[in-house]
């Protein structure tokens, strides 16, 4: 990708309404880390982190970004490689990180995210969420660093009983079906952050984004939206392989960030913080209606029952959302998921 389709990718709204989150000013004059630095909520926080500072003047003293991939590395931050506030480091974060530098943050969103590239490399991805973290963790306590925050996921929930899922609860996971490698890799990745807390006094935090989509994300990585959107814009058929039925929590791309930073500086250390949309529930059939909907589309949602050839293990996903609104407020308003596929859409649509 271009560098000026990636840039106009992501919506310059959303930049800025992530640069006006509140909290963010909690970051000036800190050193913040990101490990996996280009995936979606990774970047879009150094965006917006980067956006604060370059319009008002205050702002993050430096941001590391770790990265494997040193080509998609440059292809994202290409327009921050002359900046003396911004540091690429090219490796896996299974080795050991020479990062001897003080840091204030260390955030954890190193992982494969992709289903089709987790069914296919169960063992890298168990390893980035278990030995990753560990690295991550070990490199944070030598260096003194202050927080860390790790990203973790709604699917260590597993299949529940309970019609919301509750920070201190958790549902069945198959552990010997190699498909959950990522699910339960995030749950390792977990034990291991509230170990670090409870042995070494480690201020971690935890939050468990459910389904985020918004500008700027990538459409080829295997889940809902990168089938739904590009059919839904060619005006093609959308084919689901059950009934649909299974629900699923949106939030949009500002919003998730915004409750992120919240628990990053806000939070309680040792704690897991959903991070979700109250108003953001949906079967999967209602989901991709509304993205034909959104689009103008007239194409039409078709069910087939075939074997998918990346099964969900998990059946409902709805989030109890009590915590972060004790952080965030109970007032706070959440971008409709219609709006947000309206965002999403007209960013696609804007690079062509």
């Amino acid at each position: 990708m271009g560098r000026d389709k990636m840039k106009s990718f992501v919506s310059q709204q959303d930049i800025i309404e992530m640069a006006m989150i509140p909290v963010i000013k909690h970051a000036d004059g800190k050193i913040l880390f990101f490990a996996g630095a280009t995936g979606y909520l990774m970047r879009m926080m150094i965006y917006a982190l980067f956006y604060y500072k370059d319009h008002y003047g205050i702002g993050v003293k430096k941001i590391v970004a770790l990265a494997r991939n040193r080509k998609k590395a440059e292809e994202v931050f290409w327009n921050y490689r002359d900046r003396n506030d911004f540091e690429l480091v090219h490796q896996d974060v299974n080795d050991k990180i020479e990062y001897h530098n003080t840091l204030d943050y260390i955030i954890h969103g190193a992982s494969l995210v992709n289903p089709s590239d987790y069914i296919a490399q169960p063992v890298e991805t168990i390893k980035s969420n278990s030995i990753g973290t560990f690295q991550l963790l070990e490199m944070a306590r030598k260096t003194r660093c202050k927080n860390f925050l790790y990203i973790s996921t709604s699917s260590v929930y597993g299949n529940m009983d309970e019609q919301f899922c509750q920070e201190e609860q958790c549902g069945i996971l198959d552990f010997g079906n190699y498909k959950n490698s990522y699910s339960e890799g995030k749950r390792m990745g977990e034990a291991i952050c509230n170990a670090y807390w409870h042995e070494y006094g480690l201020a971690t935090k935890i939050v468990r984004p459910f389904y985020v989509f918004g500008s700027g994300m990538p459409l080829d990585d295997g889940r809902l939206f990168s089938d739904f959107i590009p059919k839904a814009l060619r005006d093609k058929e959308i084919v689901l392989k059950s009934d649909g039925m299974n629900k699923r929590n949106f939030i949009y791309i500002t919003d998730a960030v915004r409750d992120i930073f919240f628990c990053m500086f806000q939070g309680k250390n040792g704690e897991a913080y959903n991070i979700g949309n109250r108003d953001g529930t949906f079967t999967i059939l209602e989901f991709a209606k509304l993205v034909l909907d959104s689009s103008g589309s007239p194409g039409k949602v078709m069910i087939r029952h075939e074997e998918s050839k990346i099964p969900s293990n998990i059946i409902d996903v709805i989030p109890c959302l009590d915590k972060i609104e004790k952080i965030v407020g109970k007032e706070t308003k959440y971008i409709g998921v219609r709006e947000g596929l309206e965002r999403l859409i007209a960013s696609v649509e804007s690079r062509g």
